[in-house]
């Protein structure tokens, strides 16, 4: 993969999963009734999308001052392992998004949703998204201050 097209695919994946925990932090916000896991994994996404909003800034920034280098390799395997939560609380989603789709109006609940996720398993994806958002907002946080330091 030469320069142009690396840039173009780490930048493509930073909006790509921005895009995704926007929406999914959309669907949960809609659902009624949510437990408090599911207000912690709202808070936990709006954590992650911050900082992968972070991230676009950065890699968009350092693209444009210094080329692609190997200083973006660790935000880099930060996104991708951000990429493979996200597609795991995908999973979970399309779950909800079906079970809920299979609902009234009155019933759209979270409570109701019980049925679909047990307890355990939301909070296992919470600790996963709450890890991949701590490593994102580390791997920006060094690469920045070593092209500080450069």
């Amino acid at each position: 993969m030469d320069g142009a097209s690396g840039a173009i695919a780490v930048v493509s994946l930073a909006v790509q999963l921005l895009d995704t925990v926007q929406h999914i932090t959309k669907l949960f916000r809609s659902i009624r009734g949510s437990p408090k896991q599911l207000s912690h994994l709202v808070e936990t996404l709006d954590q992650l999308r911050d900082n992968l909003d972070s991230a676009r800034l950065f890699i968009d920034k350092h693209i444009t001052n210094n080329g692609l280098s190997d200083t973006l390799l660790a935000v880099t395997n930060a996104l991708k392992r951000c990429q493979s939560k996200v597609t795991m609380l995908e999973e979970f989603v399309n779950k909800v998004r079906t079970y809920l789709d299979c609902q009234s109006g009155i019933r759209k609940s979270l409570g109701s949703l019980k049925i679909v996720m047990k307890r355990e398993d939301m909070q296992e994806i919470l600790s996963q998204v709450r890890d991949a958002t701590d490593g994102l907002q580390t791997a920006v946080s060094i690469s920045s201050a070593i092209l500080i330091n450069e």
